[in-house]
């Protein structure tokens, strides 16, 4: 070992301080990128595993096949765990007015168990809601969805579908009925024995399998393969979460990968400057034992080969450093984050079942030892340039480039205060210093302020459920649905389960032609027909239009809400025309629009119908429907119809009285009429206590229940975890940024003794001194502040009119947040202030003078 390496060992561990300062700066990098990488790896394990339990385990499935035996003897016997014949080409014709098909399944319990996801092991593949088992492939159980049709002993008729042809098969008996919730979801099923009756099989391939590329090039380089199978389909969730389809990558790995990644760069960019100044700080305090050794005759590789030896020993005493401090702070977020998820368990009847784990591979910290090992040698070869950008004369001197003029700004010049004059000085003088400083708290109010933005307009946006006068949203997709059979229904449920509830009111969905009352198109707006683009030989599309029937309670609280008076006549209606989102401009490029959609400034009365485009003659026709009298024009949907819709939809409020007459007249009447006008839905809003109780209630009239109130525990849920991870974040940096500062403050103090005694000697009081030093502080860290809070807010309105106008995102600043910043800012100003003064108490201007 040379003099020169012992040296620099030597020197290591010879200023504690500095050594600390620097070890603490590149354990704070280290032990942040160690997190990212464990929580951004720990989230896609966390993901793949949840697929992997939740998955049915069928690796691949061949359609159509002729012959099970020889399949298998293709695929390789040594190469499949299990498998199971399916039969899926059968049907039943429904006798209701629509002849719709009933797809049948045949399946093999004993085979289908072996593809049961792991997390449903032991459970049944499917609950009898009435009847019997059947016991063979003549015998079926429905879907209980068709219990009001046809009874036990039914007798009908099925078909077998090719893709041309249709054949005739054998009757079935109805033994009983499925419940829907069951493994095979609202299939009718029923039992075959394997494999005659097989045209599917599934395969489940063996734990020796670590790819299913070179079966899919053997399945594709087979001769004649469609003599033996039609085709087959892989289950590329569960295959891609195996690492049986290497190189493959979806939305949600790729969502979490870019915004580890994202995170990771700016964690970086504030630790970075920090190690740069520790390492500038640890450079500077031995500038005169760098040029004594300059003079005596060592060289510029040497001493950089001395000080990468310093360098290169806090590395790896700051990796480990780190490594222990990041995986610790990944394991108290993890746990934090499946103490949420298990608390949502307890209020969500349909839970999302994950749980995470902290982990870090090889390649993992490969990674961060790559990412420690950069961020710390270019900050360090840095600081190492600027060392030799002296000479040897002015590092064993210490210069410092005192004699340097400063021109004092502006506001300096304006005022008569001498402890201010001279405190913007030597800020100026002194700002390399504390760049590394401001630079990370301004990185760090920046993100901090910007991301609880973000996550504020999530939470205003997507959380509007507490501003709802209701917590349950009932829905029905049926048809034939009676809107009073439908209300009565949830209220003799309600009543039946002893479940008050407070408020219930209904909203049924049609799809129209609006037009004038001479069956006219309305025009468009010219802002939304300027920017609009379609593609329609017209002058303008042919626009269909959203109809809503609401309640009386419903109808009279939109007319408060928008200051409205109602004509009194049952035709009533109100015209929401508003858009605000993205549109497909006529240049072809997407923008942002807000406003009118049609030019319904003249509009009293609107005609409700259908309306089509011929044909042979190409023209349009509008069929005379209903007449509504318009009580108003509004610009957005009313929150509480939690109706928010991504395209430019005019929509019709009316009330429910009418919901009859538009059953009556919005269905086609013309063959060229489609079926896209007419009902679509039912929808019913309630409010009550036990929203849980409720949601379980509910569930048994065959409705689809949307429980609002778990819903917004869980948006709730989501917002507390990321401002625990984002506050965590910014406190560790915040921290370390105020134990850097209070280094740069001791040290530079030190070295200003005489300066500071030499003001003393011109006149300067005390007091003066301390207001100087005061003043100092605040000329620090007012930069930081206001340049953090600035790009704060306009980084955050770029995202918010960028990224998320086109889900009509409500722009909000999270005022909390910047309050807090200034907080952090205020508290580093005072501790700065603390100690400058009490450092300088202790100073004697004797001994200092003496060092001039």
């Amino acid at each position: 070992m040379s003099i020169l390496t012992k040296l620099g060992f030597k020197h290591s561990f010879s200023d504690r301080r500095s050594l600390f300062m620097t070890i603490l700066s590149i354990s704070l990098s280290v032990a942040m990128t160690t997190m990212v990488v464990a929580l951004t790896q720990s989230a896609i394990k966390g993901f793949k595993d949840q697929v992997v339990n939740s998955f049915r385990q069928d690796n691949i499935q061949f359609f159509n096949v002729t012959d099970i035996n020889v399949l298998l003897n293709f695929v390789g016997h040594e190469n499949v765990d299990s498998y199971a014949p399916v039969e899926s080409r059968r049907y039943i014709r429904n006798q209701d007015e629509n002849h719709e098909l009933i797809s049948l399944l045949g399946i093999n319990p004993e085979y289908e168990r072996h593809f049961q996801a792991p997390q449903d092991k032991g459970k049944p593949l499917f609950t009898l809601a009435e009847g019997r088992m059947p016991l063979n492939r003549n015998e079926v159980l429905l879907s209980e969805d068709y219990a009001h049709q046809y009874s036990i002993g039914t007798i009908l008729n099925t078909e077998i579908r090719y893709e041309e042809t249709i054949e005739p098969s054998e009757s079935v008996t109805v033994v009983g009925y499925i419940n829907n919730s069951g493994y095979f979801g609202y299939t009718s099923i029923y039992l075959i024995d394997q494999p005659a009756f097989a045209s599917d099989v599934k395969i489940k391939v063996s734990a020796t399998v670590d790819s299913l590329l070179p079966l899919f090039e053997k399945v594709y380089s087979m001769p004649n393969a469609n003599t033996l199978f039609s085709g087959f389909d892989s289950n590329f969730s569960l295959n891609r979460a195996l690492g049986l389809i290497p190189n493959t990558s979806d939305n949600l790995d790729t969502v979490i990968i870019i915004a580890g990644v994202l995170v990771l760069l700016v964690l970086t960019l504030s630790t970075f400057m920090l190690i740069y100044n520790s390492f500038k700080s640890a450079i500077d305090k031995r500038y005169n034992t760098y040029g004594l050794l300059r003079s005596i005759g060592a060289t510029k590789r040497q001493l950089r080969s001395m000080i990468r030896t310093e360098g290169n020993l806090i590395m790896c005493v700051a990796l480990l450093l780190g490594l222990s401090v990041g995986t610790l702070i990944a394991h108290l977020i993890v746990n934090y984050v499946n103490t949420q998820i298990a608390f949502a368990a307890t209020f969500n009847p349909d839970p999302f079942i994950i749980s995470f784990g902290v982990t870090l591979s090889w390649q993992s910290i490969l990674i961060i030892a790559v990412i420690t090992f950069f961020t710390t040698r270019i900050p360090l070869n840095l600081a190492i340039r600027k060392l030799f950008s002296k000479t040897s004369l002015e590092t064993l001197k210490n210069h410092r480039n005192l004699h340097k003029r400063q021109r004092p700004r502006r506001f300096a010049k304006r005022t008569r205060s001498n402890p201010l004059r001279f405190a913007e000085l030597y800020t100026r003088r002194d700002r390399h210093k504390y760049r590394g400083t401001q630079i990370a708290l301004t990185l760090c109010i920046v993100v901090f302020i910007t991301l609880t933005s973000l996550v504020s307009i999530f939470s205003k946006t997507y959380n509007t459920f507490g501003r709802l006068p209701y917590n349950i949203e009932v829905s029905s997709y049926n048809n034939d649905e009676d809107l009073d059979n439908f209300k009565q229904s949830i209220q003799t449920t309600l009543t039946d389960n002893q479940l008050d509830a407070d408020y219930l009111e209904s909203a049924a969905h049609f799809e129209a032609i609006i037009t004038d009352m001479n069956l006219n198109q309305i025009p468009m707006h010219h802002d939304f027909k300027r920017v609009y683009n379609w593609v329609d030989e017209f002058d303008e599309p042919l626009m269909n239009y959203s109809v809503y029937a609401l309640s009386d309670g419903f109808y009279d609280q939109v007319l408060k809400d928008n200051n409205l008076s109602s004509n009194k006549n049952p035709q009533s209606a109100i015209l929401v025309n508003g858009y605000s989102g993205v549109l497909m401009e006529t240049s072809g490029q997407y923008g942002n629009y807000r406003g009118e959609i049609l030019n319904a400034s003249n509009l009293d009365q609107v005609n409700v119908g259908v309306g089509y485009t011929h044909s042979e003659t190409n023209q349009r026709y509008f069929e005379r429907g209903l007449t509504f009298y318009l009580d108003g024009v509004i610009g957005t949907m009313p929150v509480y119809i939690n109706e928010v819709s991504s395209r430019p939809i005019p929509t019709l409020l009316v009330r429910e009285s009418a919901t009859e007459d538009l059953l009556n007249n919005l269905y086609p009447v013309n063959a060229q009429i489609n079926d896209l006008y007419g009902f679509k839905q039912i929808r019913a809003f309630v409010n009550t206590m036990n929203p849980l109780e409720t949601t379980t209630a509910l569930h048994s009239l065959d409705y689809g229940v949307g429980n609002l109130d778990s819903l917004q525990k869980s948006y709730q849920m989501l917002s507390d975890t990321l401002y625990v991870a984002v506050y965590s974040i910014v406190t560790f940096i915040t921290l370390v940024c105020m134990i850097n500062l209070y280094n740069i403050n001791y040290t530079t103090l030190n070295s200003r003794r005489s300066e500071l005694a030499a003001l003393r000697s011109i006149g300067f009081s005390k007091n003066e001194l301390k207001r100087m030093l005061r003043w100092e502080a605040v000329l620090t860290l007012i930069a930081p502040l206001l340049l953090g809070t600035l790009i704060g807010i306009a980084i955050t309105y770029v995202l918010h009119r960028t990224l998320m106008i086109s889900s009509q995102a409500i722009f909000v600043l999270d005022f909390n947040a910047i309050l807090m910043a200034w907080v952090i800012m205020i508290a580093s100003v005072l501790l700065n202030m603390i100690i400058t003064t009490r450092r300088s108490r202790r100073f004697s201007i004797i001994e200092d003078m003496k060092r001039l």
